[in-house]
Protein backbone atom coordinates (compact mmCIF):
# COMPACT_ATOMS: atom_id res chain seq x y z
CA UNK A 1 0.00 0.00 0.00
CA UNK A 2 1.28 3.47 -0.87
CA UNK A 3 2.01 5.99 1.84
CA UNK A 4 -0.48 8.85 1.89
CA UNK A 5 0.71 12.04 0.24
CA UNK A 6 3.79 10.58 -1.41
CA UNK A 7 6.00 13.40 -2.65
CA UNK A 8 9.36 14.37 -4.13
CA UNK A 9 11.37 17.44 -3.18
CA UNK A 10 14.53 19.03 -4.50
CA UNK A 11 16.21 22.33 -3.83
CA UNK A 12 19.14 24.51 -4.78
CA UNK A 13 20.72 27.69 -3.51
CA UNK A 14 21.01 30.50 -6.04
CA UNK A 15 23.26 33.51 -5.59
CA UNK A 16 20.50 36.01 -6.33
CA UNK A 17 17.75 37.67 -4.29
CA UNK A 18 14.29 36.01 -4.20
CA UNK A 19 12.69 38.77 -6.32
CA UNK A 20 15.13 38.05 -9.15
CA UNK A 21 14.89 34.25 -8.81
CA UNK A 22 11.08 34.42 -8.78
CA UNK A 23 11.05 36.67 -11.85
CA UNK A 24 13.43 34.44 -13.80
CA UNK A 25 11.53 31.30 -12.79
CA UNK A 26 8.00 32.52 -13.44
CA UNK A 27 8.25 35.21 -16.10
CA UNK A 28 11.06 33.70 -18.18
CA UNK A 29 10.16 30.02 -17.92
CA UNK A 30 9.99 29.71 -21.71
CA UNK A 31 13.69 30.60 -21.93
CA UNK A 32 14.99 27.88 -19.61
CA UNK A 33 12.45 25.04 -19.32
CA UNK A 34 13.79 21.97 -21.17
CA UNK A 35 11.47 21.19 -24.06
CA UNK A 36 11.26 18.21 -26.36
CA UNK A 37 11.59 18.92 -30.06
CA UNK A 38 8.65 18.93 -32.44
CA UNK A 39 8.61 16.43 -35.28
CA UNK A 40 8.54 19.19 -37.92
CA UNK A 41 11.48 21.58 -38.01
CA UNK A 42 9.25 24.60 -38.66
CA UNK A 43 7.25 24.05 -35.45
CA UNK A 44 8.30 25.34 -32.07
CA UNK A 45 7.16 24.51 -28.55
CA UNK A 46 6.81 27.15 -25.91
CA UNK A 47 5.99 26.97 -22.21
CA UNK A 48 4.19 29.72 -20.32
CA UNK A 49 3.44 30.33 -16.66
CA UNK A 50 1.03 33.07 -15.62
CA UNK A 51 2.24 33.88 -12.09
CA UNK A 52 -1.05 34.87 -10.49
CA UNK A 53 -3.89 33.06 -8.75
CA UNK A 54 -5.93 31.19 -11.39
CA UNK A 55 -3.12 31.75 -13.91
CA UNK A 56 -2.37 29.02 -16.38
CA UNK A 57 0.71 26.86 -16.75
CA UNK A 58 0.66 25.62 -20.33
CA UNK A 59 2.60 24.73 -23.45
CA UNK A 60 1.93 25.54 -27.06
CA UNK A 61 3.21 24.18 -30.33
CA UNK A 62 3.78 21.00 -32.25
CA UNK A 63 0.33 21.24 -33.86
CA UNK A 64 -1.35 20.70 -30.48
CA UNK A 65 -2.50 24.23 -29.80
CA UNK A 66 -2.53 25.00 -26.09
CA UNK A 67 -2.00 22.11 -23.68
CA UNK A 68 -2.85 23.00 -20.10
CA UNK A 69 -0.28 21.61 -17.66
CA UNK A 70 -1.79 23.15 -14.56
CA UNK A 71 -3.46 26.07 -12.86
CA UNK A 72 -1.88 28.41 -10.32
CA UNK A 73 -3.74 27.90 -7.04
CA UNK A 74 -1.72 30.45 -5.06
CA UNK A 75 0.93 32.99 -5.90
CA UNK A 76 2.83 35.12 -3.42
CA UNK A 77 5.42 36.98 -5.55
CA UNK A 78 9.00 36.42 -4.43
CA UNK A 79 7.81 33.71 -2.01
CA UNK A 80 5.56 30.91 -3.28
CA UNK A 81 3.85 29.39 -6.29
CA UNK A 82 1.39 26.53 -5.85
CA UNK A 83 0.13 24.82 -8.98
CA UNK A 84 -2.62 22.24 -9.43
CA UNK A 85 -0.67 20.07 -11.87
CA UNK A 86 -1.91 17.71 -14.56
CA UNK A 87 1.17 15.78 -15.73
CA UNK A 88 2.02 12.12 -15.86
CA UNK A 89 5.42 10.85 -14.69
CA UNK A 90 6.93 11.54 -18.13
CA UNK A 91 5.86 15.22 -17.87
CA UNK A 92 3.14 14.70 -20.49
CA UNK A 93 -0.14 16.62 -19.97
CA UNK A 94 -2.75 14.40 -18.38
CA UNK A 95 -6.20 15.25 -17.01
CA UNK A 96 -5.89 12.86 -14.07
CA UNK A 97 -4.61 12.41 -11.50
CA UNK A 98 -4.15 16.00 -10.35
CA UNK A 99 -1.20 16.64 -8.04
CA UNK A 100 0.21 19.63 -6.19
CA UNK A 101 3.40 21.43 -7.23
CA UNK A 102 4.73 23.82 -4.59
CA UNK A 103 7.66 26.12 -5.33
CA UNK A 104 9.24 28.09 -2.49
CA UNK A 105 11.68 31.00 -2.77
CA UNK A 106 13.32 31.54 0.64
CA UNK A 107 15.75 34.38 1.26
CA UNK A 108 18.87 33.32 3.12
CA UNK A 109 20.92 35.49 5.49
CA UNK A 110 23.48 36.31 2.78
CA UNK A 111 20.79 37.55 0.37
CA UNK A 112 20.83 34.42 -1.79
CA UNK A 113 17.72 32.30 -2.40
CA UNK A 114 16.92 28.73 -1.46
CA UNK A 115 14.59 27.44 -4.19
CA UNK A 116 12.65 24.33 -3.18
CA UNK A 117 10.32 22.37 -5.45
CA UNK A 118 7.88 19.96 -3.76
CA UNK A 119 5.66 17.77 -5.92
CA UNK A 120 3.06 16.29 -3.58
CA UNK A 121 0.05 13.97 -3.67
CA UNK A 122 1.80 11.43 -5.89
CA UNK A 123 -0.14 8.71 -4.04
CA UNK A 124 -2.99 9.70 -6.39
CA UNK A 125 -1.21 7.66 -9.07
CA UNK A 126 -2.36 4.56 -7.18
CA UNK A 127 -0.41 1.46 -8.11
CA UNK A 128 1.92 3.60 -10.25
CA UNK A 129 2.77 5.96 -7.34
CA UNK A 130 6.27 4.56 -6.82
CA UNK A 131 7.10 4.76 -10.54
CA UNK A 132 5.63 8.28 -10.66
CA UNK A 133 7.72 9.28 -7.66
CA UNK A 134 10.91 8.02 -9.35
CA UNK A 135 10.03 9.67 -12.67
CA UNK A 136 9.19 13.02 -11.10
CA UNK A 137 12.27 12.94 -8.84
CA UNK A 138 14.52 12.63 -11.89
CA UNK A 139 12.48 15.14 -13.90
CA UNK A 140 12.44 17.85 -11.23
CA UNK A 141 16.18 17.45 -10.66
CA UNK A 142 16.75 18.00 -14.40
CA UNK A 143 14.46 21.02 -14.39
CA UNK A 144 16.24 22.46 -11.35
CA UNK A 145 19.62 22.01 -13.06
CA UNK A 146 18.29 23.75 -16.20
CA UNK A 147 16.99 26.64 -14.10
CA UNK A 148 20.13 27.09 -11.99
CA UNK A 149 22.24 27.06 -15.16
CA UNK A 150 19.95 29.70 -16.69
CA UNK A 151 20.18 31.91 -13.58
CA UNK A 152 23.97 31.62 -13.54
CA UNK A 153 24.14 32.59 -17.24
CA UNK A 154 21.70 35.47 -16.80
CA UNK A 155 23.64 36.84 -13.85
CA UNK A 156 26.94 36.48 -15.76
CA UNK A 157 25.45 38.35 -18.73
CA UNK A 158 24.14 41.08 -16.40
CA UNK A 159 27.55 41.40 -14.76
CA UNK A 160 29.27 41.64 -18.16
CA UNK A 161 26.77 44.26 -19.34
CA UNK A 162 27.28 46.23 -16.13
CA UNK A 163 31.09 46.09 -16.61
CA UNK A 164 30.72 47.28 -20.21
CA UNK A 165 28.51 50.17 -19.10
CA UNK A 166 30.97 51.11 -16.34
CA UNK A 167 33.93 50.97 -18.77
CA UNK A 168 32.10 53.07 -21.36
CA UNK A 169 31.19 55.67 -18.72
CA UNK A 170 34.84 55.91 -17.66
CA UNK A 171 36.08 56.69 -21.18
CA UNK A 172 36.67 60.27 -22.16
CA UNK A 173 34.35 61.66 -24.83
CA UNK A 174 35.50 61.17 -28.40
CA UNK A 175 37.89 58.31 -27.76
CA UNK A 176 35.66 55.46 -28.80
Amino acid sequence: MNAPNTFVACSATLVAPPCEVFDLFANHIGRWWPMTQCERADERREIVLEPRTNGRFYQTGCATGIELLGTVVACVPRRTLIIDLGLDAQFVPSPAPRTSLEIFFMELADGSTRLTIVHAELDRFGLQAEAAQQGFAAGWRNILVAFTTFVDEERSDSARQQQCTERKQSLRPGLY
